[in-house]
């Protein structure tokens, strides 16, 4: 991975050693993400689990290195928590979606976060009101939508977002 090149501050990616330049997000984008993480931080807030809300680095090789919407990293998982970026798969990975980000989200994020087996990857759709999991069987994703005013992490013991409340706006 090379970053000599990359003006400070700007939004990218590796993707099998290419770069991938990230536009801004949108305000719709960031109050759908900003939402989701208020739910998950104050429902893991009793509990050793860590959310973080990006930008923030997860380098699944040095070659792979991405900046998802929200990572959630159990307790029993810390150790990929370092002082710069997490190194290794997070237990649960969130993106947000856009009219620009969509088939990125859905092809080549999801190609790599299924080929590294990370074990849970929601895409939000703020447009379709949906939340799409997809749950790692240790070969491929298999995927199930949220039904209902609820939804619910398989892979985080009782997580759950209201999606009333993320698609309000």
């Amino acid at each position: 991975m090379r970053t000599e090149s990359i003006p400070n501050g700007t939004r990218h990616e590796w993707i099998d050693g290419m770069l991938h330049v990230q536009s801004t997000p949108t305000p719709r984008h960031q109050l759908v993400v900003g939402d989701i993480y208020r739910q998950i931080a104050d429902e893991l807030e009793s509990r050793n689990d860590t959310v973080f809300v990006g930008p923030i680095d997860v380098e699944f090789t040095p070659n792979d290195v991405l900046v998802p919407d929200i990572v959630v990293v159990r307790d029993s998982n810390h150790s990929i928590i370092t002082a710069k970026r997490l190194i290794g798969l997070p237990d649960l990975i969130i993106e947000v979606t856009s009219t620009e980000t969509d088939w990125y989200d859905r092809a080549q994020k999801f190609g790599l976060y299924e080929r590294e087996a990370v074990p849970e990857y929601w895409v939000v759709d703020p447009e379709k009101r949906v939340i799409e999991h997809f749950i790692h069987d240790d070969t491929r994703y298999l995927r199930r939508e949220s039904d209902g005013p609820f939804t619910t992490s398989i892979r985080v013991h009782g997580l759950t977002v209201d999606l009333e409340r993320v698609f309000r706006q």
